[in-house]
C-alpha cells in the first residue's frame, strides 16, 4: 500500500483550537491585531520593537517611571493604523472585524498561509508568530470566519470553517474596484492593498461593557506594547444599538519609581547564553493583582523578547498570590529567546516552552525553570523588602479603614462575578501559609 502521512483527527484539532483561545475575548482579538501590527511594520520597513522597552531599560535605580515622557524620545513616523470593529446590535451582532491597509495576500498566499495548522510559517523571521496557528485558532473557534485580502489589485476571499474537518475555501473575487468592495461591505482603505479578518464571536465569549472595553483591551498584557506604541494607532469601533462609538487604544506603564535595574545572562548550556535585562519598579498606586486570570492582572513583570513579543506577565508563580506585592511591576527582556523557542518546537523531542493557551511560560519546562531561578535570584530581596513595607503599613491601618477595604473588595468581586460569570479572587488573606516571610 506504500507510505502515508498519519493524519490528525478532526476532534484533536478541535480540542487544540478550544484550548488556545476558548471563550476569552482578549486572546481572540490579540491574534489578528498582532498579525496586522507585524505586517504594517514589515510594509513600513521598521523594526518590530517600537523602542519603549529600550527607553525603560535606560532608567536607573531611584529614577521615576513615566512612559508618557519616555515616548517623546521615540522618533515619530507616519502612524500605522488598524481598526477593530465590534458589532453588538442587529443581524450582525457579535461580528468582529480587524482591518489593516498592509501588504495584503493573493489567493495563493492565503491558501499557503492557512492550509497547514501549526506549521512554523514565520520561522526565523523577526516577528511574534511562534506556533503557526494563532489566527487559525481564532478563525476555527469562532463562527462565520472569512478573510478578505487585496494584493496586486485583486480581491480574494478565504472562508475557514468546520465540515467534519477544518476546511479552507479560497477564491479570487476580481479587481478590487470600489463597487466590488461595496458589494462585500469592505472599507475603501484596503483598495490598494490590505486585509479584513471577520468572524462572529461564539456564544459564551463575553464582550466587555462599553465603559470598560477600551481600558481592558489596552491593558491586556499581550497588547500593551502595541497600545503604547506612539507610531501605531488601533481604532476600536463599537457599533451598538445606541450608535457608533470610536476610540483609540492607549497604554502607559504605571507611574512609579525604579527599585532595581539588572543585567545578567541566562545560561542554557548547549542552547547558548541569552542576555537578560530586568527593570523592577514600584507603582505609586496599588495595582490589580489576579493570580488566576492573567488578563485582569496589572502588577507583575512583563516578559518580552527583542522584537516586543510579549511572553508572560508574572511576579514569578510563587509570588503572584501575595497581596503585599500589588505595587510591584517591571520588564524582563530576553534577547534571542525566539531562536531557542523555535528550536525546542522543531526538536526530535518537541516541547513548547510557552503554553499554547497563551498563558505564559510552562513552569514545568527546564528552560522556564532556569529563567525563573535567575529572575528570583535578583528579585527575592526586593520582594521581601516590599512585603515587609506593606505589612508594616497594614498594621498601621485603623480597623475602620480595614473594614472599608474589605467592603470595597467584596463589591469588586461581586462585580467581576457578574461581568464574567466567574468568581473573583476574593479578599486577600493576610496570613496564608504559602506567602513568603
Amino acid at each position: 500500500m506504500g507510505k502515508k502521512v498519519i493524519k490528525v483527527a478532526a476532534r484533536e484539532k478541535r480540542r487544540m483550537v478550544n484550548a488556545a483561545v476558548g471563550k476569552n475575548f482578549f486572546k481572540t482579538i490579540t491574534e489578528p491585531l498582532t498579525n496586522s501590527d507585524s505586517i504594517l511594520k514589515k510594509r513600513a520597513g521598521v523594526a518590530h520593537a517600537a523602542g519603549l522597552i529600550e527607553e525603560l531599560l535606560e532608567l536607573k535605580r531611584d529614577q521615576r517611571v513615566d512612559t508618557s515622557e519616555l515616548k517623546k524620545h521615540i522618533p515619530r513616523r507616519e502612524k500605522r493604523r488598524m481598526i477593530l470593529e465590534i458589532r453588538t446590535a442587529g443581524s450582525n451582532a457579535r461580528v468582529c472585524r480587524i482591518i489593516d491597509a498592509g501588504l495584503g495576500m493573493t489567493a495563493t498566499e492565503l491558501e499557503t498561509k492557512f492550509e497547514w495548522y501549526a506549521e512554523a510559517k514565520a520561522k526565523g523571521e523577526k516577528t511574534r508568530s511562534l506556533f503557526g496557528r494563532g489566527a487559525l485558532d481564532v478563525l476555527l473557534y469562532h463562527d462565520n470566519s472569512i478573510i478578505y485580502s487585496v494584493a496586486n489589485g485583486i480581491l480574494s476571499r478565504c472562508k475557514i470553517y468546520w465540515a467534519n474537518d477544518a476546511i479552507l475555501d479560497t477564491e479570487e473575487l476580481g479587481q478590487a474596484t470600489n463597487s466590488l468592495l461595496a458589494k462585500y461591505k469592505l472599507p475603501r482603505m484596503i483598495a490598494g492593498s490590505g486585509t479584513v479578518v471577520e468572524f462572529r464571536l461564539k456564544d459564551g465569549t463575553s464582550i466587555p461593557s462599553e465603559d470598560q472595553i477600551i481600558a481592558k483591551i489596552s491593558s491586556f498584557y499581550m497588547l500593551r506594547l502595541i497600545a503604547a506604541d506612539p507610531n501605531t494607532e488601533v481604532i476600536v469601533k463599537r457599533i451598538r444599538a445606541g450608535g457608533e462609538h470610536t476610540d483609540a487604544l492607549s497604554y502607559d506603564f504605571p507611574i512609579g519609581t525604579v527599585l532595581a535595574r539588572i543585567t545578567d545572562t541566562l545560561d542554557l548550556g548547549k542552547d547558548g547564553s541569552l542576555p537578560v535585562d530586568i527593570l523592577i519598579a514600584r507603582s505609586d498606586q496599588p495595582l490589580q493583582s489576579d493570580p488566576v486570570h492573567i488578563d485582569r492582572r496589572e502588577n507583575g513583570l512583563l516578559f518580552v523578547d527583542d522584537n516586543d513579543a510579549v511572553m508572560d506577565l508574572t511576579l514569578l508563580p510563587e509570588y503572584d498570590k501575595n497581596p503585599y506585592l500589588q505595587h510591584i511591576y517591571g520588564v524582563v527582556r530576553i534577547e534571542g529567546i525566539r531562536r531557542v523557542l523555535e528550536a525546542k518546537l522543531e526538536a526530535e523531542e518537541a516541547a513548547a516552552v510557552l503554553k499554547e493557551t497563551r498563558e505564559g511560560f510552562d513552569p514545568k519546562h527546564e528552560i522556564t525553570q532556569k529563567l525563573f531561578k535567575l529572575i528570583e535570584r535578583h528579585v527575592k530581596s526586593i520582594y521581601d523588602r516590599e512585603i515587609k513595607r506593606q505589612r508594616k503599613g497594614a498594621s498601621d491601618r485603623s480597623e475602620a479603614l480595614s473594614q472599608r477595604v474589605r467592603d470595597a473588595l467584596k463589591v469588586i468581586n461581586q462585580f467581576n462575578s457578574e461581568e464574567t460569570d466567574e468568581e473573583g479572587p476574593g479578599e486577600p488573606q493576610r496570613d496564608e501559609p504559602n506567602f513568603l516571610p
